[in-house]
């Protein structure tokens, strides 16, 4: 969700998007756990440039996950996103609303609501977000969670053109701290691999990108610390996108 890199139109138009439909304006995105065993489809399309809307459907549990639309604009001469998200199952809202301060700041609002079909919405969540870029190099994101009264850092350092190092700390109390370090390499312009050490669920993850001409396949894998690797709790994505455009990929 970085608005640090070179887009085309497209993509600059949704600088915060969480809904990417590659370089079609559709895209259908299966995603299957074995170890739960879940399988969930994404539906993603944008009808114009400014506007996408998205919805999420559990194979597994045979209902809709979430039903959800966003829109991009730019008001004062600063680019803006917000995204509205409808969990019917749970009877919840989700919103977000993100501004593109000027070249080097993004600030980022989430805000969580339940009780929607009794039209006594009641705010459960609520979220704050900076990402900065320090220099061409270093990066840093800022989180705090207003309920947990939690906090969160992250600094990425772009060691080279193919690899970068993450650091993150997370705050609930003193007691309750944790931290995790990353690394991701471009091994080239179609692979990608994330590597991750995450002491706050204590637990490795690795993550293989491969991007094809109809979309992106993403295979992670992640174990807890304590366990052998072969105890691995699999995810396996594969985006499909559609009705290509001409104007260029995202």
């Amino acid at each position: 969700m970085s608005s640090f890199h070179k887009r085309n139109l497209l993509a600059y138009a949704h600088y915060a998007s969480d809904h990417t439909t590659g370089k079609g304006k559709g895209a259908i995105t299966f995603q299957f756990e074995p170890h739960k065993p879940a399988f969930d489809l994404e539906f993603t399309y944008g009808p114009t440039k400014a506007t996408r809307t998205y919805a999420s459907y559990s194979a597994e549990q045979s209902r809709v996950k979430h039903i959800g639309i966003e829109h991009s604009f730019t008001c004062f001469g600063k680019r803006q996103l917000l995204d509205g998200t409808w969990l019917p199952s749970r009877d919840s809202c989700n919103l977000k609303y993100s501004l593109n301060v000027d070249k080097r700041n993004q600030l980022t609002s989430y805000f969580g609501f339940r009780k929607i079909s009794k039209k006594n919405w009641e705010k459960v969540s609520d979220r704050y977000e900076v990402i900065s870029r320090l220099d061409s190099n270093n990066s840093i994101r800022i989180q705090y969670d207003v309920q947990m009264k939690a906090t969160k850092a992250k600094l990425s350092h772009k060691l080279d053109a193919q690899n970068v190092v993450e650091g993150e700390y997370s705050y609930l109390s003193k007691q309750r701290q944790s931290g995790s370090i990353g690394w991701k390499r471009s091994i080239n312009s179609a692979n990608n691999l994330n590597m991750t050490a995450d002491w706050g669920p204590r637990k490795f993850m690795v993550e293989w990108i491969n991007k094809t001409a109809d979309g992106p396949w993403t295979i992670k894998a992640q174990t807890p610390f304590d366990k052998p690797f072969h105890e691995v709790e699999l995810s396996i994505k594969r985006r499909l996108e559609f009705l290509s455009q001409q104007s260029g990929s995202r």
